[in-house]
């Protein structure tokens, strides 16, 4: 059985379904292609889908796959939210990436779902575990 392999030259489409600020600079080509991110997109693809399926839709499977290793890797950027300029102070809205994340792997999910057809449902997929940090709490006020 052959393995998928993710296309190296769709890293950036990665990086622009994360948000166009997201450069090379920030999200180098090295980072996307660790076994952590292309490496389990790829075994995420394997596991959805039939050699059959990812090999007769090719593009639609790239598709999927840069949605998900964009989902994976959008958590852990830490984006500029302000910027000292001669004339002053820039300020950038604040993207909430735990949501975009979960936004960018709920579409990966269904473009899997449509190269299945209408036999797979949502819970045929595997979908990565995800940890989160807890918020500090406050020491109570007596």
């Amino acid at each position: 059985m052959a393995a998928y392999t993710f296309p190296d030259e769709k890293f950036p489409e990665v990086r622009a379904a994360i948000g166009t600020e997201v450069d090379e600079t920030l999200l180098p080509d090295e980072v996307l292609a660790m076994n952590i991110y292309e490496g389990e997109a790829e075994r995420w693809i394997m596991s959805n889908l039939t050699e059959e399926q990812w090999t007769d839709q090719a593009s639609s499977a790239d598709y999927a796959a840069t949605l998900y290793i964009a989902g994976l890797v959008a958590p852990t950027l830490r984006l500029i939210s302000e910027e000292k300029l001669p004339a002053g102070f820039l300020k950038y809205e604040p993207q909430d990436l735990a949501k975009q994340s979960a936004l960018l792997l709920q579409n990966a999910n269904d473009a899997i779902t449509a190269i299945q057809g209408d036999d797979a449902t949502t819970e045929d997929l595997v979908n990565p575990n995800f940890f989160g940090l807890a918020h500090r709490r406050c020491p109570p006020r007596w």
